[in-house]
This record gives C-alpha cells, structure tokens and sequence, in this order.
C-alpha cells in the first residue's frame, strides 16, 4: 500500500505542477509573447474545462489500458504540453491550456482505481486524503521553485524543468504498471458503446449517495476556487496589505488545505461518520466565508490568519473525504469511471465559481456581497451531504486487494 500511495502522491504533485506552470510565470512570458498577465483567469478556465471533458471518458481509459498507464499517460501530454508555451504566441498559450487540461483530466480518477485496487476500506480516507494533499503541494512547489528557476536562468528553463520533472514521475511509477494494470486481455475491454462521455455522468448524477456526494462537491469545489483564486487580490485590494504579506496568508490557507486533508481522511477511518464529517466542513466553509467577508484594513494580522486558516480548511479539506466515498459507493470495477464522472461534473464549479465571484463584485462595487454568496455554497453544500448515509455501516476489517 505505501508504494501505491507513494506513486498516486507524486503523480499528483507532478501533474499539479504543470497546470501551475504558466499562471506562476505569467508575468515573466507576458514579456516576450503579448499574452496578457491579466488573462491568467481564462487560461485557468479553458484547463479545467478540458480536464473536465477528458475526465468524464477517463473511467474507461482506465478500464481500456489500466490505471497507471493512464496516469502515465495524462502525465506524458501535460509535459508535452508545457513546452507548447515556448513558442512565443498566444495562440500557443492557449493551445498549452487545452492540452496541458487533456493531461490533468485523467490523474484523479486514475488514481482513485489505483488506491481502490491496493487500500483496505477501513484506510481509504486517509489514504485518499493524503493523495489528495499532492494538490496544494504541487501548488506550493511551483510557487517556490518556478520563480527560483527564472531566477536563476530564465522562464524557458523554469518551463523545461517542469517538463523534465513531470516525466520523470510518470518512469518512476512504471513498477507499480506491473502489479495493479489490467492484463489487457479482450475480455477486461470496455465495450464501444461504453466510451459514451454521458456513461459516467448517468452513473455519479442518478439517484442515491454519488448524486449527493457529487452536488454537494461542485458546491465546495466552487467556493475552493474561489479562495484559491481570489484571495490575494482581496488581501490587497480590500484589507490593504502588501503582496509579500497576503502571499504568507495565502500560503497559511494551502498549508491548512493540506494538513486538513489528511486529518479529516484520518478521522473518517476511525469514526466512519463521512456524512457528518462532510457536513461539518461546509458549514465550516460557510464560517469562513462570512468571517472573510468581515475582514478589512483594521483586522490584526493573527485575527487574518486564523480566518484564512478556517477559509482552508472549510474550502479545501473535504477533497480526500470525499474521494473515498465516491470509491466506497461505487459499483466494483467503477472506480475510476464513478471518479471521472463527478470530476467532470464538480470542474463546472472550478470554471464557474471564479468567474461567478468576478461578476458581483463587479456589480456590487464590493467583495462583502460575493463572500456571503460562497457561504451560501457551504449551506448548499450541508444539505446536499444530509442525504447521503452517514458510512458506520463499513466493515473495519474488511480488507483490500494487497
């Protein structure tokens, strides 16, 4: 299990890393290729919209070539990928967001199977949850050591290192293809009608626990973009600090979006309440939100990172939770498509949200409106989550494949 773990965890900062490439160097190829900084919103946009059409098919690349080769695969165009940007057009710009989106799409649901395949149930959501945390991290990565690598030669190597790091995860986990790939015999196919991209949305958005699960995620994933997107500017705009100071409260919300998952994951193994769990971080969300809201340029500094603290956690720790339980409700041998199609689904709230928060502001003249309408996505999200069963009903020595 550790290898598997260790392998979904690096393929996941890897791919993480691409997608963070362009947005952190930004200002640097604005300089040679007329592609705006400020566009750097609609970039975002266009990737995750792609990742959003590739995960929905993703469950049955996983079941046509196996989970890792998959992940090999999304890995090996996202690096690819990168390298577009070096052609000095934006043209190119956007056609790296279209690929570099292409390769992200298949990494979650890919390694969903893979950790489904070698974790015993009553580890999942740790286990999950500390995949998951592969995300921030990968964040935190390019935010420290993209900027270094311009430092030190230029935004083209910063982009080829990326590009060379990126491949060289997708070979370190070429071992584990052995031990968790189909055999890729006729009869472990998917059928041909069953490459519709409609197939795994039909099964996450049917009734039941994956229609709550699913709903009540867009909403998180929403109000996750949100703050991952927006905060800084807030910070500066709103409550006056200067960058170098918001970028530490910034970096106070992905360092708690990080820990928060791994210690939610660990405690929905031992309490195996998800619903309950899942419930409290969205109204723990909503707190954040309206807490944000409130902030402004007389707030003392330790009151700022205690409510950017609770915006992480709220915003960002239900992922890894959330992913087990998709696992948990699956049909055997859906894994990945169950996970690609609420993927597909929840990307609408990373696309939408960011650009939903945008408008009111701009219509409103003032954040306040815009953070009461992400604590509203927590109530949203709190609702969706009541329906589904609370999880006590798993066997805790039910044990996986090994």
């Amino acid at each position: 299990m550790i290898w598997p773990l260790s392998s979904m965890l690096l393929t996941q900062i890897a791919a993480t890393l691409a997608t963070a490439a362009v947005p952190v160097l930004a200002t640097e190829i604005a300089h040679t290729t007329g592609f705006r900084a400020s566009l750097v919103g609609v970039y975002t946009a266009i990737l995750f919209f792609a990742a959003m059409l590739v995960s929905s098919v993703s469950g049955h690349l996983v079941r046509r070539f196996g989970p890792v080769r998959t992940n090999q695969l999304g890995l090996l165009v996202s690096a690819g990928s990168v390298l577009l940007a070096l052609v000095e057009n934006p043209l190119f710009i956007v056609l790296t967001a279209i690929c570099v989106g292409m390769g992200y799409g298949p990494n979650t649901p890919s390694g969903s199977e893979v950790l489904a395949r070698t974790t015993p149930p009553r580890m999942r959501g740790l286990v999950f949850s500390i995949k998951q945390s592969g995300s921030p991290l990968g964040g935190l990565l390019g935010g420290l050591l993209l900027p270094f690598m311009v430092g030190v030669a230029s935004w083209r190597y910063a982009l080829m290192v990326t590009a060379a790091l990126v491949i060289v995860v997708a070979m370190v986990v070429q071992p584990l293809r052995r031990r968790v790939d189909i055999s890729g015999k006729p009869d472990t196919l998917v059928p041909a009608e069953g490459y519709s991209p409609l197939a795994a949305l039909k099964l996450v958005l049917g009734a039941g626990p994956l229609q709550a699960l699913t709903m009540g995620a867009l909403a998180l994933m929403a109000m996750h973009s949100c703050f991952q997107s927006l905060t800084v500017a807030f910070l500066v705009e709103r409550v006056e600090l200067t960058l170098m100071e918001a970028g530490v409260l910034f970096a106070v919300l992905q360092t708690t979006g990080a820990v928060s998952r791994v210690v939610l994951g660990w405690m929905v193994d031992r309490i195996r309440r998800a619903r309950t769990i899942l419930m409290t971080i969205a109204m723990l969300g909503l707190a954040g939100s309206g807490l944000t809201a409130m902030l402004s340029p007389q707030t003392g500094y330790p009151v700022l990172v205690v409510v950017c603290a609770l915006a992480g956690l709220g915003s960002s720790g239900w992922y890894g939770v959330f992913l087990s339980e998709i696992a948990r409700h699956a049909p055997d041998g859906r894994v990945g498509l169950a996970t690609g199609g609420a993927l597909s689904f929840i990307y609408i709230g990373l696309v939408a949200g960011p650009l939903a928060f945008s408008a009111v502001v701009g219509f409103a003249g003032s954040y306040f409106p815009a953070f009461l309408m992400l604590g509203g996505l927590g109530v949203i999200a709190a609702w969706s989550f009541s329906r589904m069963d609370d999880g006590n009903n798993v066997d805790p020595d039910e044990c996986g494949k090994d």
